[in-house]
């Protein structure tokens, strides 16, 4: 059975920002990196807090600037012009990125468009100090076609970014081993091969999420091994039980994967899981990983709507088997979710007979959202 931390210590893949937001990128971000006048955008007063919250790509932008991984700030910074052509700080988050990769080219054709179609506001105002110190930059001037400009800078962002930011063709890289902390056998090589193996054989569109969103995947030989402090922590789907007897777990962007567990009475480490079964317990996992980073698919209409669906034509027999993935709650919904991710994934043990047979229309809808 699955375990997983409870719902309440869980967090969203998707990275947003830790402290308030400050519309204007030159302010603390360009501070903190050491920006002057000279080498790049020039500071600018705070803005007044936007009227309406500012977007999820937006938020999700800030984090991965201040993180410095421009690269992929400047994806989520193209996306949110596209949607939104009326927020001036994205376009000079966008610019700045540009700047910080080196494209003075992109930036300054962004920028340029800030300051004549965005005056009087503080990205105008930091845009239009540093194309005064930047003059001998020619980026198109002589009046041409603004719109055309832009679009052509947006064009070179994105060809860039889809380059730098797109997942390799293996991303084994993103598995990392625990060593034991205590007299304990170490993860064995025939279960770091075959969970390496299993990551790089998983579908492009599913190992992108994985990359962009740096999820990271523990193989430990316990638990306790990964975090000490976990396995006093009631475990969910184990009435009274601990993770001392949690064999996988998803938490903050880390996929934890146990290859024994101990007993809860003595401590005892127990034999180890065949790597097949690990392999299964990662495809759950990641279920949950790709559930949160893409926004919590497990709680969008179009899910529930297919899962109410099909919960309501349960055969009684399978009622009962499938108890854990029907819970009257958030849990049953995010299980489901993850269980049914793990079955496009490969997952060939379990239920997965009985939650195919139950639940085609979230299958469907799950197949179709994850393009698998």
């Amino acid at each position: 059975m699955h375990l997983q931390i409870k719902k309440s210590t869980r967090i969203a893949c998707a990275l947003v920002a830790a402290s308030t937001l400050f519309a204007n990128p030159s302010t603390e971000s360009l501070a903190r990196d050491g920006f002057v006048v000279a080498a790049g955008p020039a500071p600018a007063a705070k803005p007044a807090a936007a009227a309406t919250p500012k977007s999820t790509n937006f938020q999700t932008g800030v984090a991965l600037y201040n993180a410095k991984r421009y690269e992929e700030a400047s994806r989520y910074f193209t996306e949110v012009v596209k949607r939104e052509p009326a927020n001036s700080d994205a376009y000079y988050y966008l610019g700045t990125c540009q700047h910080l990769l080196g494209d003075r080219a992109n930036c300054t054709k962004l920028y340029e468009y800030i300051v004549k179609y965005f005056p009087n506001t503080p990205a105008a105002s930091s845009a239009g100090q540093y194309l005064a110190k930047n003059s001998t930059v020619d980026a198109g001037a002589g009046g041409g076609d603004s719109q055309q400009q832009l679009k052509d800078a947006l064009e070179s962002v994105q060809k860039m970014v889809k380059k730098a930011s797109a997942a390799p063709g293996a991303i084994s890289s993103l598995v990392q081993v625990v060593r034991a902390r205590a007299d304990r056998p170490n993860v064995s090589t025939e279960a770091v091969s075959a969970i390496k193996q299993a990551v790089d054989k998983m579908p492009p569109s599913v190992k992108e999420v994985l990359w962009v969103n740096n999820v990271r995947i523990f193989v430990t030989p316990t638990v306790e091994d990964y975090e000490p402090g976990v396995k006093y922590q009631e475990a969910r789907g184990y009435e009274g039980g601990t993770y001392k007897s949690c064999p996988a777990f998803y938490q903050n962007r880390k996929i934890v994967i146990a290859e024994r567990t101990m007993d809860e009475g003595d401590d005892s480490v127990k034999e180890a899981f065949p790597s097949g079964q690990m392999v299964n317990s990662l495809y759950h996992e990641t279920g949950h990983a790709l559930d949160f980073c893409l926004d919590g698919i497990s709680h969008s209409d179009e899910f529930k709507h297919a899962y109410l669906l099909d919960s309501a034509h349960v055969e009684p027999a399978a009622a009962q088997t499938l108890r854990y993935y029907l819970q009257k709650s958030e849990d049953g919904q995010e299980e489901c979710c993850a269980e049914l991710i793990g079955n496009l994934l490969g997952q060939t043990e379990r239920h997965t007979t009985e939650m195919r047979a139950t639940f085609p229309l979230t299958l469907k809808f799950l197949r179709a959202k994850l393009k698998i």
